[in-house]
């Protein structure tokens, strides 16, 4: 009887505990391109509320382990890195972890500050091209008729 009302008793918040673990499998699959800041609240969310209702699997240790399987084909070089840190012995904290996804993926948000390449125009000239002579910043001018080097 206890270990059913451990399955199926009163949950966190008004959700049953069959609520929470349908919700944590759920949460724990990908993200969707486009949508990795959304997903991680939720994952984070429903982590917190499987937490408090002590699911086994969302203990800090197995809740690494979780997202890492979660994130594994949305970011693959990422998740390698990580994964690396685990198999030469790294513990990893799941708050440090979801933190650091966080910063992942509002850099990848934002544009990229490409520097942008300066371009001389023939401003003010309705047909595209000045005709007569310009001065040169050397000083002098250059006859732009018939001439190829300006």
């Amino acid at each position: 009887m206890k270990l059913l009302q451990a399955e199926f008793g009163p949950g966190v918040g008004g959700r049953s505990y069959e609520d929470i673990v349908n919700a944590w499998i759920v949460a724990n699959q990908p993200p969707k391109p486009g949508d990795a800041l959304n997903w991680l609240k939720r994952w984070s969310s429903v982590y917190d509320e499987a937490r408090s209702a002590r699911y086994e699997s969302a203990t800090p240790d197995k809740a690494v382990t979780w997202f890492l399987r979660a994130i594994k084909d949305f970011d693959p070089t990422w998740y390698t890195s990580y994964e690396a840190m685990i198999q030469v012995g790294i513990a990893l904290n799941i708050q440090d972890l979801l933190a650091a996804f966080k910063r992942r993926q509002e850099s990848a948000k934002k544009p990229s500050t490409i520097s942008k390449a300066a371009f001389g125009t023939w401003q003010g000239h309705p047909d595209g091209q000045p005709s007569g002579i310009l001065i040169s910043p050397m000083g002098g001018g250059h006859a732009l008729v018939g001439s190829r080097v300006i």
